[in-house]
């Protein structure tokens, strides 16, 4: 009987799957170079000697399990000592902004203070006569709510502390009206004039021309009608709020 030559076939061989192997190489990457020899120069050496053979193909099984490395935990140590060491300047960086903001208040608060304590200035340079809160006199036909001051008409109507022109026209039966208020939210109103000479919402100095006495409306001559509303209420009585600012009328 004839002999015929036996043909041998090969073992397929399992291939090291794409997407595991590149994971590996990810993982071999992020723990160095020195992991990376760690770890692989064992498991290739047995992989090979088991699977060695005429290809001298190298394979790896596919439920086999990947042994967990020190790497992972070096990086998570290593990241530790980073916020360890970043943790006191963030507090400094911290405390300093607290500082800051703590000095910047208190500086305003002193500003706001002294610009509370500054003393007012009288709204005319010269004044005829007078009448308070409920007082009836010539010039004035029934009770008043205000303080009333009686000037020749024309007479320079002068802003009496800082703060802002908040109102600035007709009024009604006020007449020509500038209201003024103040930085503590006080309001001072002057009214009858004959004339405005500031603008709707532009700063005042003491002192500053707000407009002219006049009889403009409700009035039975010349005067500057002044009321005080501290933060834009009921009026107050103006000759005990001016004389506790140091203007006496």
């Amino acid at each position: 009987m004839a002999s015929y030559p036996v043909e041998t076939v090969a073992e397929p061989t399992a291939m090291l799957p794409r997407q595991r192997g590149a994971a590996l190489g990810l993982a071999a990457m992020a723990v160095g170079a020195s992991s990376v020899i760690g770890l692989a120069g064992p498991a290739l050496a047995a992989d090979h000697s088991e699977h060695a053979g005429a290809t001298g193909t190298m394979r790896l099984q596919d439920d086999e399990q990947v042994p967990a490395t020190h790497g992972s935990d070096a990086g998570v140590a290593l990241a530790d000592r980073i916020l360890a060491q970043a943790a006191p300047q963030r507090a400094a960086e911290n405390t300093a902004r607290r500082e800051a903001a703590s000095a910047a208040t208190a500086k305003a608060q002193a500003v706001e203070r002294a610009r509370l304590a500054e003393p007012l200035v009288a709204p005319l340079t010269a004044v005829q006569s007078s009448a308070a809160r409920g007082a009836v006199g010539s010039y004035w036909a029934h009770l008043h709510a205000g303080l009333d001051l009686a000037a020749p008409a024309g007479t320079a109507v002068r802003a009496m502390g800082t703060g802002v022109i908040t109102e600035a026209g007709w009024a009604g039966s006020y007449g020509y009206r500038v209201v003024q208020t103040l930085p503590d939210g006080t309001e001072i109103w002057y009214c009858h004039l004959s004339a405005i000479t500031v603008a709707n919402g532009a700063a005042a100095a003491p002192g500053q021309p707000l407009g002219r006495v006049g009889a403009t409306s409700s009035s039975t001559g010349p005067h500057l009608h002044l009321e005080i509303r501290p933060d834009g209420g009921d009026l107050v009585d103006p000759t005990a709020w001016l004389a506790s600012r140091g203007v006496n009328l």
